[in-house]
């Protein structure tokens, strides 16, 4: 930890402003010319860490936009890089939104700056995968609070998907579960600009709503919801709000990104209204729990999935083109439901006489007996089949920590982790080792690589059938519990 008046290179550390998991961010002055500038210098030690850091450095510093947080210096600290940026006087978008409730009026002159900040980004061939308000500051300014976008260490360069400095792991998941689109909740590596858009989307629905779309009581029970597209439609919740900005929303969160809007230009002229879209009606999800003010925080979710129709621009194409990526669904091609005339009463005779009496067949109760234990039969092996295959698919989608993982896995408990640790694992008393998911009931040694490369011990926890257990992982105290 760096101390007031300790001087780093060219500048002199005046306070701490904020600490995560990763990094320590100060508030700092240039020693010569007096200008106020952020460092934000790394607390781990890591090869990826530090590249990813570095690589938010180039990023940010190459895109120069008033609203995208510039970096000016890299400097060194005992091994450990510091991006040396601009001082910005306010708060995070987060805060701010759990210290006000801002009119419509002015989350969109917010929101704005947002949008054309991710828009530079995004021309620039880069995905930020990272939207959320946490990442969004607020510079007080004549004109009122400017955005600037920040935290580009996620960014992927489409140009170059491959290169060292862009590389994802096939499988891998990266970004924050909430605003993550289902395409990053599935493999981050798939993605581009359209992940940032439903991004957007969560935003201005935590804008203008006060809360975010997707609340969950656990991140697996939050990332199904994200995948499914259950939320509660912002008219539901807020009838007044115009609906140039609902259907701005819905059209940002549409989990088949084909069918989402697809740009920051459409974006802003939907919410302008001089590009009409439109997604088709369904039924609408109820949140419970959500505590005002709490920012991100976790609530319960009840509802069925909501099934999507077509999504179609109305009266127009995205981006004054033709849009051929809205083809109707198989739902939308069944037939139309009668009209309220074709159900209005006609006009009849009455038959010449009662229909001929049908022949009622007598059923044997053996027959009945035989009948009731075949349907048994096939409805156990089809629960079965579908129980293996749910298992074979679950175990398909573990994302590979560097670490073997042992197939076999069956009904008993089942784990999730969360917090500052590279990857976490169990590991039972045979020596075999588990991720995230079903394990069998039992005792297990909680493990945890902190810094990608090296595993230790950091806990230890007991299961028994039909446990759902949460680990927490803290860097600062190398233990899981």
């Amino acid at each position: 930890m760096l101390e007031p008046g300790q001087q780093i290179d060219r500048y002199l550390v005046e306070d701490v402003l904020g600490e995560g998991g990763m990094a320590v961010v100060y508030r700092v002055r240039h020693a010569t010319l007096g200008s106020p500038h952020a460092l934000k210098l790394l607390t781990v030690v890591g090869t990826s860490v530090q590249s990813r850091l570095l690589q938010e450095g180039r990023v940010q510093a190459g895109l120069r936009h008033e609203n995208i947080v510039a970096v000016h210096d890299v400097v060194e600290v005992a091994g450990r890089p510091g991006l040396v940026m601009e001082w910005i006087d306010g708060p995070d978008m987060e805060a701010w939104l759990q210290a006000e409730r801002p009119t419509v009026d002015q989350a969109l002159a917010v929101f704005d700056g947002v949008l054309r900040g991710v828009g530079r980004a995004h021309a620039a061939g880069l995905v930020h995968r990272d939207l959320k308000p946490g990442n969004v500051l607020l510079a007080r300014t004549d004109r009122g609070l400017l955005p600037k976008v920040a935290d580009f260490g996620l960014a992927k360069a489409l140009a170059a998907p491959d290169s060292a400095d862009h590389r994802t792991r096939t499988g891998a998941t990266m970004g924050t579960p909430g605003y993550m689109a289902p395409e990053q909740v599935r493999n981050a590596a798939d993605v581009d600009q359209r992940a940032d858009i439903w991004a957007l989307g969560c935003i201005l629905y935590r804008m203008v709503i006060g809360r975010p779309p997707f609340v969950a009581r656990d991140t697996i029970e939050l990332l199904n919801a994200i995948c499914d597209a259950r939320y509660s439609r912002p008219r539901d919740l807020r009838p007044e709000l115009p609906d140039a900005v609902a259907d701005a929303i819905e059209g940002c969160l549409v989990p088949e990104r084909d069918d989402r809007i697809p740009d920051c230009a459409t974006l802003a002229a939907v919410l302008s209204g001089e590009q009409p879209w439109r997604v088709e009606p369904r039924d609408s999800v109820t949140m419970v729990g959500w505590t005002e003010g709490e920012g991100g925080g976790e609530a319960t979710q009840d509802g069925m999935a909501p099934s999507f129709g077509t999504l179609a621009p109305a009266g127009g194409s995205a981006g004054g083109g033709d849009r051929a990526s809205n083809a109707p669904s198989e739902a939308s091609a069944a037939p139309a439901p009668p009209s309220v005339a074709s159900l209005a009463p006609q006009s009849w005779s009455k038959p010449p006489g009662p229909p001929p009496r049908e022949r009622r067949r007598r059923v044997s109760p053996v027959g009945i007996v035989l009948l009731g234990i075949a349907l048994a039969g096939l409805v156990s092996a089809g629960l079965f089949f579908l129980l293996v295959l749910g298992i074979a698919a679950f175990q398909a989608s573990d994302v590979d920590s560097g670490m073997p993982v042992f197939a076999g896995a069956r009904a008993g408990a089942a784990w999730h982790w969360s917090g500052d640790a590279a990857a976490v694992a169990l590991q039972d008393t045979a020596g075999g080792t588990w991720q995230h998911g079903r394990v069998p009931a039992g005792p297990y040694t909680i493990v945890a690589s902190w810094d990608g490369r090296s595993w230790g011990p950091a806990g230890a926890i007991t299961l028994a059938d039909g446990d759902v257990a949460a680990v927490v992982c803290s860097r600062s105290t190398g233990r899981c519990r």
